[in-house]
């Protein structure tokens, strides 16, 4: 059985790839451990989910409290920049969206907060023309002894 923060991770992939956006390209989230591209595969658009953190705490004698933070990276090579990244920085948006006031629907743990850092790597835009983006979400779950 997977830990539970890879169920989380499977999770928010199973919401984002049955979401609807706005984008022409189709949205395709996988789960990986790390974010390796090559430029030339990031012709297509890469949708990438992450298990990041798992710190605990004790709420009582009985429950520990977990913070699971999830991050999603969406890259893209673009052919212009201000017109792709609009597009791009709008899908961020609708993938936040997603999570938002919500729980996930196999794992029931709880979205709690949501960080985009970068909304866009100014370097990879200036040197490669690549749109890259990084969302942190976090959910909640709780543990009874």
């Amino acid at each position: 059985m997977a830990s539970r923060g890879v169920q989380i991770a499977d999770d928010v992939v199973t919401v984002i790839n049955g979401g609807s956006f706005t984008i022409a390209d189709t949205v395709t989230a996988v789960r990986l451990y790390a974010s390796d591209y090559e430029l030339a595969d990031l012709k297509t658009l890469k949708v990438t989910v992450m298990l990041s953190e798992d710190p605990q705490s004790i709420m009582s004698r009985d429950t520990t409290q977990s913070d699971y933070t999830i991050t999603v990276g969406v890259q893209k090579k673009t052919s212009n920049i201000l017109s792709d990244f609009d597009d791009l920085v709008e899908l961020v948006e609708e993938i936040n969206a997603l999570f938002r006031f919500s729980k996930l629907p196999v794992s029931l743990v709880s979205w709690v907060s949501s960080e985009v850092d970068p909304l866009y790597e100014p370097s990879h835009a200036i040197q490669m023309n690549v749109f890259t983006s990084v969302l942190n979400l976090t959910f909640r779950d709780f543990l009874k002894k």
